[in-house]
């Protein structure tokens, strides 16, 4: 194999490990940080043995995740063996050559040897016309021989490269499969603690009467909520003056690149109308998503822009509206509120910390995304996860 052949074959194997690995990586991670923020809250959960719609929420959540690690580390595998299979390939390739290659060159000394022994080598020698051709003849020969060598160890050197990668692959297969085993067994334990969500969710239908009225106080308080953000769109269109020390470029020119509100979080509720988590034949709508953090997480605004509103909304606590030209941002269930109303702010400018209910104890963060009066899906704006 010639050197720009294996050079293109490295830098293709490079190119193709570092996108995937990341790739994987970075799932991998997101699933590890929903397990482990789930895990707090549900750890509260089995000591104060209380259950909440938030807590049955976190645990459903954590299924999520577990079977997406689960899912991620299967890729992993897969690609590993892959790339294992292909570089068992090459070294099997690079040793037939270098077996060809030592081949070539013990016969090439056996017949040097022979030369020399028969004396062909000195009539080789002697045979020039001059001096000068007789020592280009002694170099040429020195030469031949030490392109030979060099050929050998150039094939070996890389045979030996790809030997230690082959290793190292192997090192991280081996490392994978135990990761797989582990993380199936803390899925066979989640699926076993199914009994746990069932157990939930039995607790939560004993308090159907009590469900029923939350469900009620959810809907005056999602009233609430809309009336509030109704008032402020309009009046911030109303008050539309044009700042032009404070430009604000175009929102969504960064779909789907948004950093998410908070540095760690995961989503319990997601965006539009669904059925509600116990109560049968019920569907609930939300216009934004349910994000749960650590407690007294900072949240950041994801783009630079406007606060038109900063209100304590019952059900909701404190809430700020930021204006971004024709879009919206909303951020609920807030505390320690740091801007206020008329103010300007730029990118992860922090607004406030995430409250945490003691109703619930849950430290959840309400986010919407709204283009004039129209909602739109967070998840389609804020990137697949948090980067750290």
């Amino acid at each position: 194999m010639s050197r720009f052949s294996l050079f293109i074959f490295f830098f293709t194997l490079f190119i193709s490990k570092t996108y995937s690995q990341f790739s994987l990586e970075n799932d991998k991670r997101n699933a590890l940080e929903g397990i482990e923020l789930t895990n707090e809250l549900l750890n509260k959960t089995q000591d104060a043995k209380v259950v909440t719609i938030e807590k049955y929420l976190a645990l459903k959540a954590q299924l999520r995740s577990r079977n997406s690690l689960i899912h991620t580390l299967d890729k992993e595998l897969v690609f590993l063996s892959d790339s294992i299979s292909n570089i068992v390939e090459q070294i099997e390739h690079q040793e037939t050559i270098l077996n060809e290659q030592k081949g070539k060159y013990a016969e090439m000394i056996r017949t040097l040897y022979h030369e020399k022994l028969t004396g062909s080598t000195v009539q080789f020698l002697l045979s020039s016309s001059d001096l000068n051709e007789a020592f280009e003849r002694v170099n040429f020969i020195k030469q031949f021989e030490s392109y030979r060598k060099k050929q050998v160890l150039f094939i070996k050197k890389h045979t030996d490269k790809l030997i230690e990668i082959r290793n190292g692959y192997q090192d991280q297969l081996a490392e994978k499969k135990k990761l797989i085993t582990s993380s199936k067994e803390q899925v066979s334990l989640l699926q076993r603690g199914s009994n746990m969500l069932s157990e939930f969710y039995d607790q939560l239908i004993s308090r159907e009467g009590g469900l029923e009225e939350q469900l009620k106080e959810k809907k005056i308080a999602n009233d609430n909520f809309a009336a509030e953000l109704d008032k402020t769109f309009t009046d911030s269109r109303l008050n539309n003056v044009v700042d032009r020390k404070n430009k604000i470029s175009n929102f969504q020119t960064r779909k789907g690149k948004y950093d998410w509100p908070t540095q760690e979080g995961v989503v319990v509720q997601y965006f539009g109308e669904q059925a509600h988590p116990t109560l049968k034949n019920i569907k609930i709508k939300n216009n934004g998503i349910d994000i749960l953090t650590r407690k007294n997480s900072s949240v950041s605004c994801i783009h630079e822009g406007k606060v038109v509103g900063v209100s304590e909304v019952p059900g909701y606590g404190n809430t700020i509206i930021i204006k971004h030209r024709n879009y919206y941002t909303v951020y609920a269930r807030l505390k320690d509120v740091v801007v206020k109303k008329g103010d300007f702010v730029k990118k992860r400018t922090v607004l406030g910390l995430v409250n945490s209910p003691k109703s619930t104890d849950s430290p959840i963060l309400h986010f919407e995304v709204w283009y004039k009066k129209k909602p739109l899906n967070p998840i389609e704006w804020i990137q697949k996860r948090i980067k750290k």
